[in-house]
């Protein structure tokens, strides 16, 4: 075999960098063939990337190409796909899952989706399609993340077509059955953060479509429930209500009881460890987004969230935390003064003194 070979016989996730980078070095192969074989190891989003790896293959690539580099257009995209891609996803007409043995497969489709000219995506889709929906559908929690990725990536070369064609129709519904937190799954907040990114870069190819974002409101609020004090994945939840409240506007009055819910309850839970410090100042944030999206709806919904930032501010001994708290105060108070006044005075009742750099 030559070095081309035993690159590719390699499983790119076990193999040593080094070895990685000794076998590109002897790498000659020109053309788009070349091309091809080079881009399994050109995107530093895979692990096995490393940085002299990617040069390598950066430069393998450029010797390859020479003057066709920049954007692809469909025939090149399917040439790197039919050559290193889609062997290692369907052997004629049955299925296969050689891609787990030779993950620089999906290294190679990852470089050149995200090459993809926009404007070709039409004649790309017929390789591109099958090998997302095999990694979205997968068991692996790795294929998935990537598969995921690469459907927001697709999403954002060529959100026309996506919108258009039916292929966001095809991928929303594979992402959103990724939307479930799986406890199981090494890294399953990293998982759902991702899966997330992709349900909005799909629904951002949408035209003053609020239904794609309802659906990703109600899959936050139901992983809510599930979460419980692990706050990596409260983190992961409270970052996708500003992103909803920023697309919808106002629409978010829909959810926005439930929504405030998901941002107050981690609020009560004293701060004693630096990472819920850190997430009670994103939530304390995350309650003004809301105030300013619908202030109006907003106003229904003071009291809990005023309820909400006394709990915190009874455990808070950080002076940022403080500040963010004392800020998200004032978002209410902009709302409707009376009522927090009202709510304040309650809460004071019932701890005399203890939230006076609050309600002041």
């Amino acid at each position: 075999m030559d070095a081309v070979d035993r690159l590719w016989a390699a499983n790119a996730r076990t193999a040593a960098p080094e070895h990685l980078a000794e076998l590109l070095a002897q790498c000659t192969l020109a053309g788009a063939d070349g091309v091809a074989a080079a881009a399994g190891f050109a995107d530093p989003a895979f692990e096995w990337a490393t940085p002299r790896v990617a040069a390598l293959a950066d430069a393998w690539i450029a010797r390859a190409a020479g003057p066709a580099r920049g954007a692809l257009d469909a025939g090149r995209f399917l040439h790197i796909c039919r050559r290193r891609v889609l062997p290692y996803f369907a052997d004629g007409a049955r299925r296969t899952e050689r891609w787990r043995a030779h993950p620089q497969s999906v290294g190679a489709f990852g470089w050149a989706l995200a090459r993809l000219d926009g404007a070709a995506a039409a004649g790309a889709v017929g390789a591109a399609l099958p090998v997302l929906v095999s990694l979205l559908a997968s068991d692996d929690a790795w294929a998935q993340r990537h598969g995921l990725r690469l459907a927001a990536v697709l999403a954002a070369r060529a959100p026309a077509f996506v919108r258009a064609s039916g292929v966001g129709g095809v991928l929303e519904e594979r992402v959103h059955a990724c939307l479930v937190f799986r406890s199981d799954a090494e890294r399953g907040a990293e998982l759902l953060a991702a899966a997330f990114d992709a349900g909005f870069a799909l629904a951002d190819t949408h035209t003053r479509a609020a239904a794609p974002l309802w659906r990703l409101a109600d899959r936050l609020v139901a992983n809510a429930a599930y979460a419980g004090d692990r706050v990596r994945v409260l983190r992961v939840l409270a970052a996708q209500v500003p992103r909803l409240a920023a697309r919808l506007g106002v629409a978010v009055a829909r959810h926005l009881r439930a929504l405030v819910g998901v941002l107050a309850a981690p609020l009560r839970v004293p701060a004693r460890a630096p990472e819920m410090v850190g997430l009670h100042g994103e939530l304390a944030a995350h309650l003004c987004a809301l105030a300013r999206a619908c202030p109006a709806r907003m106003r229904l919904y003071v009291d809990e969230a005023v309820a909400a930032l006394a709990c915190a501010w009874a455990g808070a001994a950080d002076a940022a935390l403080q500040q963010r708290l004392r800020d998200a105060m004032a978002c209410m108070r902009a709302l409707d003064a009376p009522r927090v006044r009202r709510a304040a005075e309650r809460l004071d009742r019932a701890r005399p003194g203890q939230l006076a750099g609050l309600i002041a």
